[in-house]
């Protein structure tokens, strides 16, 4: 992971944008960490990357997880003779 200042991200930001860089930059300010950016330019890595970031998204799978730990689920066969119906 990067480490680099607020400063030198608002002086050099299309820059890091315009990188071709894999890992994320954590954004300090005063050497105190504030941020942290991660460059996505796939359509789909972004779809990802904001599912996993939304509390909501995050709650409905862990109810689900919940209830299935509880009331088991729908075996996969099954559930590929519905999708063939």
């Amino acid at each position: 992971m990067k480490i680099v200042s607020l400063a030198e991200i608002i002086a050099k930001f299309a820059d890091y944008l315009n990188a071709d860089r894999g890992e994320p930059i954590l954004i300090t300010e005063n050497g105190q960490p504030v941020a942290a950016m991660t460059l996505i330019k796939d359509p789909e890595a972004l779809e990802r990357f904001l599912l996993a970031n939304n509390p909501k998204f995050n709650q409905i799978l862990d109810k689900s997880r919940q209830s299935l730990k509880e009331e088991g689920g729908m075996k996969s066969e099954d559930f590929w003779n519905l999708v063939d119906e």
